[in-house]
């Protein structure tokens, strides 16, 4: 039996560093959309809400061998403090443009800081809804959460010594999705500062 799928299938949207940099030195972020339908998709970077045109390349929209496509764009960029750097993506299984933010926190004094993350399960037998907090590019602490049906939201903290300039920042786990970006939060506080070595 020939079954012909007519429908739309939103991209996953992944967004991460692929280089550090500082005051100096380019960082390099990279936005991937996965496993999407139809072909047909736009994917943009965004400072402080307005589209960047210079230091970006895309690769060619490439095709799983399973119907899907992905496509992969990075953004050069120098950081400066309070900026917001954005991924947009545009497809028609969105209703409306899907806006990601790159949220980097760089520690301005050396102390000890709570972090937390929680995030929202919908339900789905295939991907658990899965998040790490990452600190200088290792992973510190994990929230997961997988059922095959139902909503649940589940959360994780920790508690981490920094030196000014360490960076903390979340990640998607492999294989997973996070659903619904008002469901999932990221927050974190100064507990108390401490001497500089």
């Amino acid at each position: 039996m020939l079954s012909v799928f007519t429908g739309a299938v939103a991209p996953v949207v992944k967004l991460s560093l692929v280089k550090r940099g500082d005051s100096r030195h380019p960082s390099l972020l990279m936005c991937s959309a996965y496993d999407f339908y139809p072909e047909k998709i736009k994917v943009s970077w965004l400072r402080d809400g307005v589209v960047v045109t210079s230091d970006v390349t895309s690769t060619e929209k490439m095709p799983n061998g399973d119907w899907y496509y992905q496509i992969h764009t990075e953004l050069e960029y120098i950081p400066k403090a309070g900026e917001k750097i954005s991924c947009m993506v545009e497809h028609a299984g969105f209703e409306k443009p899907m806006i990601y933010d790159w949220s980097v926190f760089r520690a301005p004094l050396k102390g000890a800081y709570m972090f937390k993350i929680t995030v929202f399960d919908h339900g789905n037998p295939h991907n658990p809804t899965s998040a790490c907090i990452m600190k200088n590019g290792q992973a510190v602490a994990v929230a997961y959460a997988h059922q095959s049906h139902g909503g649940v939201s589940t959360s994780n903290r920790v508690v981490s010594i920094l030196e000014v300039g360490d960076v903390v920042f979340v990640r998607l786990r492999s294989n997973s999705r996070i659903y619904n970006n008002i469901l999932n939060t990221f927050s974190g506080y100064l507990l108390f500062s401490l001497k500089p070595s």
